[in-house]
């Protein structure tokens, strides 16, 4: 019983940020805002959170948790479309946060992905290994490419409302892959 209250307490914290993120830029919200919105006491916030910014940090660090796992799982090329798919479909479950947060904190964002996918490349073996023997591109080259075009696609499908499917997306990803895939191939034939 007290595990679900606890459960219920944050996910009340966490619909009154997204609520509040909606109407204001985070730098605007106070705690104060926030436990009025979630009908919490702040000693109630304090049990789980330092501050906002904590709050902040633990909501994304869950949804990046989702997600790192389901990217390591399996790592062979010809089974990412399963593993990206799921990804889409977290993002489009908690899409009213993540939303709120692409708008109001845009620049955070782009941070905190750029990070969660530079400690991906370093845990998946057959991504790294793509990105340092790249056939074109230099190291450096092939990982900013990577991280730039990843995190501008799905900020693109954030910030237009996540009109198309979870599956049209992850399509159109793995389609641009093969493309990409063919022209190196055609360079070298």
């Amino acid at each position: 019983m007290t595990q679900q209250r606890k459960t219920d307490t944050k996910q009340d914290i966490k619909r009154a940020l997204t609520t509040l993120l909606q109407e204001k830029s985070f730098d605007a919200i106070t705690v104060s805002d926030i436990t009025r919105y979630a009908q919490i006491n702040r000693g109630t916030f304090y049990l789980h959170y330092l501050d906002k910014f904590d709050l902040l940090e633990q909501l994304m660090a869950d949804i990046y948790a989702d997600i790192g796992q389901l990217l390591l799982i399996n790592q062979s090329k010809e089974a990412y479309y399963a593993p990206l798919l799921q990804v889409f479909h977290i993002i489009k479950q908690d899409f009213d946060f993540i939303y709120a947060l692409t708008m109001r904190r845009p620049d955070e964002v782009d941070k905190s992905m750029r990070q969660f996918l530079m400690k991906l490349i370093e845990q998946a073996d057959e991504l790294r290994t793509v990105l340092e023997h790249h056939p074109v591109l230099p190291a450096d080259y092939a990982t900013e490419f990577f991280l730039s075009s990843s995190i501008g696609v799905i900020l693109h499908w954030v910030k237009k409302g996540a009109k198309e499917s979870p599956e049209q997306l992850a399509k159109m990803l793995i389609e641009a892959q093969l493309l990409a895939n063919v022209g190196q191939r055609s360079d070298r034939d």
